[in-house]
């Protein structure tokens, strides 16, 4: 029975170290920075950049080709599909972490999307402020003196005078009243 026992022991210990070496690298990097482990454990990955040139959106998953300085990329994502299709747009560049260029990658990591600069500006700084627009007057006619119209006519706006623009009124001079 204690042979068992032991035996139990060894080969679940043998079990959990192969499947440890093999599993766990890839469950620490999610945790831990590269700079934080033994350089063993260090991921290789490389930072590729290129151009979004197609997209493909499918009802789980979301193909991207990325054109690189290496070659094509096919990066197909399973995960955050919704977020990624938001964020890459046709156009952009892309940069991926990936262990070494391969044509065909799975759920690659996203370093950074730069999207392209609209023409005229330059890169870290701001457009110049464009100067206010009036809107446009309408063009007065000129009246001839001889031809001034005989009657003026009033609007109602004109003739009840707003509180904004009434003049103040007049009050009369106290009187002067007379010594007794």
């Amino acid at each position: 029975m204690q042979r068992w026992l032991i035996l139990t022991v060894f080969l679940a210990g043998l079990t959990l170290g192969i499947s440890g070496t093999i599993m766990a690298p890839r469950l620490i990097h999610r945790y831990v920075p590269d700079r934080f482990l033994p350089e063993a454990l260090q991921s290789k990955q490389v930072l590729v950049d290129g151009t979004v040139v197609a997209k493909q959106r499918e009802q789980d998953r979301l193909l991207l080709t990325v054109h690189t300085a290496e070659g094509a990329v096919l990066a197909t994502f399973t995960q955050k599909v919704p977020e990624i299709d938001l964020l890459v747009q046709q156009g952009d560049t892309l940069s991926l972490y990936l262990r070494r260029y391969e044509p065909f990658v799975m759920d690659p990591t996203i370093g950074r999307v730069k999207k392209p600069q609209p023409f005229g500006r330059l890169e870290g700084r701001e457009p110049p402020p464009s100067p206010p627009v009036a809107p446009p007057r309408p063009a007065q006619k000129a009246v001839p003196k001889e031809a001034a119209p005989a009657k003026e006519t009033v609007s109602p706006k004109e003739t009840a005078p707003s509180k904004e623009t009434a003049p103040p009124k007049e009050t009369p001079p106290p009187k002067e009243t007379a010594p007794r």
